[in-house]
């Protein structure tokens, strides 16, 4: 659509009421509110920011058309908030502070303008923070202001440790301490947005602000509202000051409503990634810290949400990772893992294993190890005396994926030590896991890990038990035997005399290979293992030995 515009008749005129004013920018703006032409908007912008120039700067009725202009083009095109003229808006409202039109439309400009970041760093080197920190003393009574003051400090601080630190020594961060107490749901959920940004990586803001008894007035915010919008924000922020105090947490783990609200917007907000995130995160903590979190998790069905989260943004490593290290944690429970079967758990667990297993190229080394780490201290907790989940890990080609994971990672001391754990649980008492662990070649992969990690107690002792659920039939000892296992478990035994499970477990692994042994087989086996029989004269074969 094509657009007339005159801005210096626009701008120069005064007008009675705003109804006035709109009627005169539709007819000194013609087609304006019609057009996609956002270049030719952003002329528009242009050409009357050059009116505000000279003597115009001071003139009050320029100023506030300019304004009332930039607020109405940058609506509902959010494409131009990187073309707002901060510093001249800036300029504006130091010229015209006591103006409270001015003021209100002036901060409104600043903030879409500062969603950006060159604009922001823009305005935090010519003096934003120190200006609108001298707004929250002069407009503490009006709301509007205080919106646009707290979505201004929240924009400028996002990400920026220089404005953080210039918000605590211009006052903002005990403005904003205060606000947090409004009974206005609007002020209360900004200031939570401030605070959860002012406290981000930054522990000078976080101290200053336990000190200012922050802590209680969020839990507070929490109980007085609830909007989801304004508790998640309040919890962010608790979570972000939590990580400089840890004592933080007994006082959220205190108000017993805490894990439910998570929960809640975990579940309601499943669209947004970055909320599923910073959900998890809390969980999380919570869960690690909490066993009755844990055991709370499940009962209100937060299992199911978690996994929700995990296959559905499974793509997304920070997501996944988080889902992943918050089910480990509250998979201590027995009941959350019945939940774990109950929900398809298992399969969800195996699609992300699977996704970052086969997808090395892709992401980044580093990433795929810590995620299919953490899958299997999953697959591990969920599989301790759960038969339906051995069961599942079986069918999903969980035990091979272990195995691939332990053949590829052979230099990372975490991977071969969760994978030896998970493959123990998975096994125990699970004939259909035992058949394919064993076609699997998990005896042969232990045996390796057993060589490339000769002095991990972990490796030894979970590998050394896995080898006992295996041998239960006659097949897997015979294969035991014929790759020699015996010498791995023997050098074990001889260099760990006092470490109890090892001892226990290569004892019971003897044992079994005996009991599927002939007679005359055992005698020739004890014989050609003389040494590690000298060591350990009784009992390594369940009998004594003479010569």
């Amino acid at each position: 659509m094509e657009v007339e515009y005159m801005p210096k008749r626009f701008l120069e005129s005064v007008y009675d009421s705003d109804l006035e004013r709109r009627a005169a920018l539709h007819r000194c703006f013609r087609g304006i509110a019609k057009t996609k032409d956002l270049e030719l908007v952003r002329d528009v912008v242009d050409e009357a920011t050059k009116i505000t120039d000279g003597n115009n700067l001071e003139n009050e009725t320029v100023a506030r058309n300019y304004l009332y202009l930039l607020q109405y083009l940058c609506k509902d095109r959010k494409s131009l908030n990187s073309h707002v003229p901060v510093l001249r808006v800036l300029q504006l409202l130091r010229n015209f502070k006591g103006d409270l039109e001015i003021v209100t439309r002036g901060s409104s400009c600043l903030v879409a303008g500062c969603t950006e970041e060159k604009p922001r760093a823009m305005a935090l080197n010519h003096g934003c923070i120190e200006f609108v920190s001298t707004l929250f003393a002069d407009y503490s009574s009006d709301k509007k202001v205080l919106e646009n003051c707290l979505a201004l400090i929240a924009n400028v601080c996002n990400g920026s440790k220089t404005a953080k630190s210039l918000a605590a020594r211009t006052g903002c961060v005990r403005a904003v301490r205060n606000l947090v107490d409004s009974e206005d749901i609007g002020i209360a959920y900004s200031s939570c947005v401030v605070i959860r940004n002012l406290t981000a990586s930054e522990v000078a803001n976080s101290r200053t602000l336990i000190d200012l008894g922050t802590v209680g007035s969020l839990l507070a915010a929490i109980r007085r509202f609830k909007e989801r919008k304004t508790r998640y924000q309040a919890l962010c922020a608790l979570q972000n000051i939590a990580q400089t105090n840890r004592d933080v947490y007994k006082e959220i783990l205190g108000e017993e409503s805490v894990v439910d609200i998570v929960v809640d917007i975990l579940g309601a907000e499943s669209k947004f990634p970055g909320v599923q995130l910073n959900c998890l995160q809390i969980l999380h903590s919570l869960a690690q810290r909490d066993e009755s979190a844990c055991q709370r998790v499940g009962r209100i069905g937060g299992v199911k949400l978690i996994i929700s989260a995990l296959r559905r943004s499974k793509a997304i490593p920070e997501v996944a990772n988080s889902a992943l290290l918050t089910l480990r944690f509250i998979l201590f429970e027995a009941a959350n893992r019945d939940d774990m079967d109950r929900f398809q758990g298992m399969d969800a667990v195996a699609d992300c294993f699977n996704h970052y297993l086969s997808g090395i190229g892709s992401e980044s080394r580093a990433i795929v190890e810590l995620i299919i780490n953490n899958c299997m201290r999953v697959l591990s907790n969920a599989t301790i005396d759960n038969l339906p989940n051995k069961n599942a890990a079986a069918i999903n080609g969980t035990v091979k994926m272990v195995v691939e994971a332990m053949s590829i990672f052979l230099e990372s001391k975490d991977v071969q030590e969760q994978g030896c754990r998970c493959l123990r649980n998975m096994a125990d008492r699970c004939d259909l896991n035992r058949h394919v662990q064993i076609e699997s070649g998990v005896i042969e992969r232990l045996v390796l890990s057993f060589l490339g990690y000769p002095e991990n107690l972990i490796v030894l002792e979970h590998g050394i038990a896995c080898l006992v659920n295996l041998a239960n039939a006659e097949p897997a000892v015979q294969r035991i035997k014929d790759i020699n296992v015996i010498d791995s478990v023997g050098r074990a035994l001889n260099d760990y005399p006092k470490h109890l499970e090892i001892q226990s477990q290569g004892q019971a692994l003897i044992s079994r290979i005996n009991i599927f042994s002939k007679p005359e087989q055992e005698e020739n086996y004890g014989a050609e293992r003389g040494t590690v029989v000298q060591k350990f004269h009784r009992g390594i074969f369940g009998k004594k030995r003479t010569g």
